[in-house]
């Protein structure tokens, strides 16, 4: 077996078996033991690997791994035990281990690094480590003793036992070993070396500790003849961290991982009470600006999130194919959530290949905002609905200095300023991003001419170098300078969490919101919008599942959870119904977007296995036109589709070679 890789591929974890006090099986202790995950056998026990260790020498540093977990586990516990009495962690010491000169510095290190106080430490060194005393392990003993640890004798009784060295080393514990309790029921004679050995220990103040308890009898017995704790499958099996942490604090902690930070994190975590509460025997650890690589290294390891929000719904589908995803619809089944619960756009990116692979977890809408001042007193009563109003409305919302430059903007048409993308606009033209067989269908829809096209005329009206030196003029979006905050644009595209910007940076601008303009042609999109939003989902190796699935279904259905959700981070609810809460905040502009979202035009971007780069290259695309750089549009968009499908292939081989592999 490679033992000497796999400590290198970090294929080692700690699992934990718990001591109970006697006669009442109070929880007193646990107790660290080290597995081995295999990739091909499976979780292998500490007898088919830590001889190889020891030969080999490589159990000096697997030793030290296990003591560092379990060091940083044990505080862990006892911050989350509250109040409740502290926990004793007990680690297990091979021979080689003790002899160590570098032992005492390991054990020092470790106390210091996880600010574990050092009596809820206890080092277990079996019985014939003992017997074969030197004056090396009595002093090493005795060193560890000094940092303030505990010492227990492991295997007590088979066959070493001496009162002569127990009275010389410094042992707080003796562990009656498992031969003993299993000859309890035997007979007196049995019971009476077990009564001897705790009378044995207690003559000396030392605790004892009876192994390998399986029985209510055995417990029974050893309660009656004085034996002071005890461990076994009667009490309970060896538990993996997340298990073992439920037994230890009394219930089931999950983690959830976010983008979000300060006031928005602060929300979320408010919402996650509530849901503590209605489900007491789960908590959950709210980890708060988590960016995507985070994500995508953490969903590979059991370790890692029990549940993800990503706020990058376009690369939702390399998480779900790369790392791996659950698919919700069992869940959802069987729990009765209709998917009709949510709309056709949201879905668009939650679903891949008819798989949930997330919910959504409210969303983003995009409309028109308009300043109502300068409306009136360009003569102007309501909102445009169409491109061709849009642009009228510009050209009579701007304002030139005398130089020519300039000071108001009625709306600026560059893509890649504040919200401007090619995304939003082709919605509003009613585009499509594929031909139907799949490939990259933008020359083939005229729909992506008309809108390049409008977008390049009222550049050339503005002039593109001015519209450049006023976008460098004006203030960065997400800064309280913003131009429409200012004053200096008359409508901006923008998302519905402008509203709460504009309340706490610009609370006396008059304006209002509408739905974003349509194409001429396209009268019965008017109302729709382009939906995108947060997704969230469970990754495929996070275990807890269903306690991870309760917080997910909570998160994303709850109509109360959804309006909260809404009112702090001023974000759309993202079911139908939580539209209609009454939960949400009354606000009629905030209102526009509700109205959006639940238009049945409302849409969103294919999710592909190339993420979002097919929209990035559109990007690109748009730059140069918009600067003047392309001469032939329709070629322009062709080059664009080639580019497109040649990545889509490239990813199809790559993901044919890699099912080739696992195979």
């Amino acid at each position: 077996m490679d033992i000497r890789g796999a400590v290198e591929r970090g294929e080692f974890v700690v699992h934990y078996q718990p001591t109970v006090a006697l006669p009442d099986g109070t929880l007193t202790g646990m107790e660290a033991l080290v597995r081995w995950v295999h990739p091909e056998l499976g979780l292998l026990p500490p007898a088919d690997f830590i001889p190889l260790a020891e030969s080999t020498g490589l159990i000096v540093q697997l030793g030290e791994f296990v003591l560092r977990e379990a060091c940083r586990q044990a505080r862990v516990w006892q911050r989350a035990r509250g109040g409740q009495p502290p926990l004793l962690m007990t680690v297990n010491l091979s021979g080689v281990q003790l002899l160590h000169p570098g032992l005492v510095a390991s054990v020092s290190l470790a106390l210091e690094d996880s600010e574990l106080p050092p009596e809820l430490l206890m080092l277990e060194i079996t019985e014939s480590v003992m017997a074969h005393e030197t004056e090396e392990t009595i002093r090493r003993l005795r060193q560890l003793k000094g940092l303030g640890v505990g010492i227990a004798v492991d295997d007590f009784g088979t066959g070493y036992s001496s009162l002569s060295y127990l009275r010389r080393f410094p042992v707080d514990t003796v562990k009656i070993d498992k031969s003993f309790v299993d000859g309890i029921a035997r007979g007196p004679d049995e019971l009476a070396l077990v009564r001897a050995i705790v009378h044995l220990a207690h003559s000396l103040k030392m605790t004892t500790v009876a192994e390998g308890v399986e029985l209510e009898g055995q417990a029974k017995r050893l309660s009656r003849v004085g034996c002071d704790q005890a461990q076994g499958f009667y009490f309970a099996e060896p538990m993996d961290g997340r298990q073992a942490t439920a037994y230890v604090v009394g219930h089931t902690t999950i983690n959830l991982w976010v983008g979000h930070s300060g006031h928005e994190l602060e929300v979320i975590r408010e919402v996650v009470a509530e849901f503590e509460e209605a489900h007491p025997g789960i908590r959950v650890e709210v980890a708060g600006s988590v960016s995507d690589a985070r994500v995508m290294s953490g969903v590979r390891t059991t370790d890692g999130p029990n549940v993800v929000v990503s706020v990058e719904s376009d690369n939702f589908r390399d998480y779900a194919s790369q790392a791996g995803f659950l698919d919700l619809r069992p869940f959802m089944k069987r729990d009765g959530i209709d998917p009709g619960l949510f709309t056709p756009a949201t879905l668009a990116y939650t679903r891949i290949e008819r798989r949930q692979w997330a919910l959504p977890l409210l969303a983003d809408t995009y409309g028109l905002y308009f300043n109502t001042k300068l409306f009136a007193e360009a003569g102007l009563d309501r909102p445009p609905r169409t491109m061709s109003e849009l642009t009228d409305y510009a050209k009579r919302l701007t304002k030139r200095n005398p130089d020519g430059s300039l000071r108001v903007v009625g709306f600026n048409p560059l893509v890649d300023f504040y919200e401007n993308t090619v995304v939003i606009f082709g919605q509003m033209f009613g585009a499509s991003w594929n031909d139907g067989s799949g490939r990259s269908g933008l020359a083939s829809d005229p729909s992506w001419a008309r809108m390049f096209a409008w977008q390049k005329e009222l550049i050339d009206w503005y002039g593109y170098e001015d519209l450049r030196h006023f976008t460098k003029e004006v203030g960065q979006e997400f800064a309280p300078s913003n131009a429409f905050q200012m004053g200096r644009l008359g409508m901006a595209l923008d998302g519905e969490w402008r509203i709460a910007f504009i309340a706490a940076e610009a609370p006396h601008l008059e304006f209002g919101t509408a739905p974003f303009p349509v194409e001429d042609a396209r009268p019965d999109l008017y109302g729709s919008g382009y939906i995108n939003g947060s997704v969230i989902g469970i990754p495929l190796e996070a275990g807890y599942v269903e306690e991870s699935w309760k917080l997910v279904r909570y998160l994303a259905t709850d109509d109360r959870a959804l309006a909260r959700l809404s009112n702090g981070l001023r974000n759309v609810p993202s079911t139908r119904t939580s539209l209609r809460s009454p939960d949400l905040l009354p606000d009629d502009r905030f209102a526009v977007f509700l109205e959006v979202f639940a238009h049945p035009q409302s849409g969103s971007t294919p999710i592909t296995a190339i993420g979002s780069a097919y929209q990035e290259l559109l990007s690109v695309f748009a730059a140069e036109w918009q600067a003047g750089q392309v001469s032939d549009l329709k070629a322009g968009l062709r080059g664009v589709d080639r580019d497109t499908d040649a990545r889509l292939q490239q990813a199809a081989r790559e993901r044919q070679r890699l099912e080739r592999h696992a195979a």
